[in-house]
């Protein structure tokens, strides 16, 4: 994760899915676990162009890399 990709920069929110197997994308379990990382506060959602986007929340940086089990940066 790059450390300039914190807060500032975001996706839409469509594209959480991309890269994922297709044989996952629009499973519940999918979406659950998305449900789980905006009850984390690992995600913001705004507002942008119209659509809705996500980026990582820098806050909560440590607790991200933790729950991903690699050492924090």
């Amino acid at each position: 994760m790059a450390r300039r990709k914190w807060g500032g920069s975001h996706t839409e929110e469509t594209n959480l899915t991309k890269g994922l197997p297709s044989n996952l994308i629009g499973q519940k379990i999918v979406e659950a676990a998305i449900d789980e990382l905006y009850q984390k506060d690992f995600l913001h959602k705004s507002k942008k162009t119209k659509e809705w986007h996500v980026s990582l929340n820098p806050q909560k940086k440590k607790e991200i890399y933790r729950f991903l089990g690699i050492p924090p940066k």
